[in-house]
């Protein structure tokens, strides 16, 4: 089963940003995996099971191969890129 379409409010939260966020041309430096494994501060994952872009089945493992101190991994169940508000309940972090 997969999440209902995206609410309204997040349709118009999109439409905003969309017009008045200036994106940078450039991408932003990509770390290496040496930089990652140095940092320190904890890290907690979210991932979405139906995510296109970025699977949880996918994800989690790999995060789990770059950062050192993991505090937790949490699949969101039956959600896309964008979880519903009902993916969320309950999430304790």
């Amino acid at each position: 089963m997969m999440t209902e379409e995206p609410s309204r409010e997040l349709m118009d939260l999109m439409d905003v940003v969309n017009r008045e966020v200036k994106i940078e041309k450039e991408m932003p430096k990509i770390a290496t995996v040496e930089e990652l494994n140095q940092f320190e501060a904890p890290v907690l994952i979210f991932a979405s099971d139906h995510d296109l872009f970025f699977p949880a089945a996918k994800v989690i493992p790999r995060i789990k191969e770059l950062f050192v101190n993991i505090k937790g991994a949490i699949t969101l169940k039956n959600c896309k890129h964008f979880p519903s508000k009902d993916a969320l309940i309950g999430v304790k972090y």
